[in-house]
Order: structure tokens, then C-alpha cells, then sequence
């Protein structure tokens, strides 16, 4: 990105921090956002896949009650910390 795209980028969210102007925002987020169905699709974070598929067990495992309480998590917490 050149310093210029870099400033027109600040110069820009400045000027939309500033307005209190709905119409003049909903037709930036309407370029923006051509299709308001595909924004709703969009992550709010991204995940990588490994982390995904890492989340996806968790969840199997919690399912399938193969987890462990927060009371033993402490003991072997505690347990580690001690060595």
C-alpha cells in the first residue's frame, strides 16, 4: 500500500467518524457492501483451520462428555506447578 492509498484510507475514516449523517453512511456501507447477505456470512474472527478443526473436536469431545471438570483441571494444575 502506498502512503498515499494509506492517507486517502485515514483521511477517509476520519471524515466517517465525524458524520452524524445516516444517509450519507448507509449509501458508503451500500458501496461498501453490495450484498448485506454475504457480510452476515463473514466471520467476526478469523480462524485459522487448524484452530477450526480444533474447535470442532472440542466441541465433539464435550458432546460425548470427555471433558474434564474445573476442579481436577485445578488439582492438575496445582500438581504441575509443584514440580
Amino acid at each position: 500500500m502506498t502512503t498515499f492509498e494509506l492517507e486517502l484510507k485515514q483521511s477517509l475514516i476520519r471524515k466517517l467518524m465525524q458524520t452524524d449523517d445516516q444517509s450519507l453512511l448507509e449509501k458508503v456501507k451500500s458501496i461498501l457492501i453490495p450484498n448485506p447477505a454475504e457480510e452476515e456470512k463473514e466471520d467476526l474472527f478469523y480462524f485459522s483451520n487448524e484452530l477450526k478443526e480444533k474447535i470442532h473436536t472440542a466441541m465433539e469431545q464435550a458432546e460425548n462428555n470427555q471433558t474434564i471438570d474445573s476442579e481436577n483441571v485445578d488439582k492438575e494444575v496445582q500438581k504441575w506447578l509443584e514440580e
